[in-house]
């Protein structure tokens, strides 16, 4: 479970999709020199459903987007600022079978528009068993990997590669006696591990907490809820051997989009975002 959660970013929002949201504004709030709170959107997001109720396109704007509408004279196809695109095709269990992203640069900088496609393949419990990831106008291939399973289904190694290149592995997981994840080792071509991380779980107040070692020292720390939905997640830094630690909280609404990030730093609140939602 948790394996997945950390490695299977690739779905549309169940959440977004279960609830038929079409537009998404995430708006931060900050507080300023004047002792008021500044708010600014800085993301929104365009849904499209095909006819089986699956999110077919994801249109993203992020704030550069946002102000170059804003400055448009007369205000012209908002679709000419979009910073990416996605169009989803699924299977017929409605999972994920292609993914294509495309990535526009509003021509203020020296790059072409370009897409990537990724394909998904699934096994008969529907485990993810394959992603190939390539180039929609010449179909060169660019990056892929590999998962292995146990028998109950739980993630065991992914093995990557890219450039045409072999496949190596990239991540084995460890689990103890009662299926439960205890390390995570990260390898390079060079068949070596180059870093782990150790899980330690444990259950608080109804939440499952994973707390994530790296060299013996915190990384980061997740706390989950039944559903799945991260209610706060911090990142742990070292400079200097000083600690510097990050945390985000979530809150959701009922019907399990989010409502609100907090962000703080070293325990003081540096700015939350706010997420609206139209049906």
């Amino acid at each position: 479970m948790l394996s997945r959660l950390l490695h299977e970013d690739f779905s549309p929002d169940k959440f977004i999709q279960i609830n038929k949201i079409t537009h998404h504004e995430i708006w931060s709030y900050k507080d300023n020199s004047k002792g008021t709170i500044d708010s600014t959107l800085v993301y929104f997001y365009d849904y499209t459903y095909n006819k089986d109720g699956f999110i077919e396109k994801v249109d993203n704007y992020n704030e550069e987007d946002i102000a170059d509408m804003k400055k448009a004279k007369p205000l012209v196809d908002k679709k000419k600022f979009v910073s990416e695109k996605y169009v989803f095709e699924y299977n017929d269990v409605g999972k994920v079978k292609k993914k294509e992203t495309s990535f526009y640069f509003h021509g203020k900088l020296p790059i072409k528009d370009w897409s990537t496609v990724t394909e998904f393949t699934y096994d008969n419990q529907g485990n993810l068993v394959l992603d190939i990831s390539y180039n929609p106008k010449d179909s060169v291939f660019s990056y892929s990997q590999k998962r292995e399973y146990t028998v109950d289904s739980k993630l065991l190694r992914i093995a990557r590669n890219s450039g045409n290149k072999f496949f190596y592995i990239s991540h084995v997981f460890h689990y103890d006696s009662n299926g439960n994840l205890q390390k995570l080792d990260f390898m390079g071509p060079e068949k070596r591990v180059n870093y782990s991380y150790t899980f330690k779980m444990d259950t608080i107040a109804n939440l499952k907490v994973v707390l994530v070692l790296r060299d013996n020292r915190p990384f980061h720390k997740y706390k989950f809820n039944n559903y799945l939905q991260f209610m706060e997640i911090a990142d742990y830094d070292y400079k200097d051997d000083d600690e510097i630690l990050q945390i985000e909280k979530l809150i959701f609404n009922p019907d399990g989009t989010i409502n609100t990030n907090f962000k703080y730093r070293n325990g003081k609140l540096e700015f939350m975002y706010k997420h609206f939602y139209t049906k």
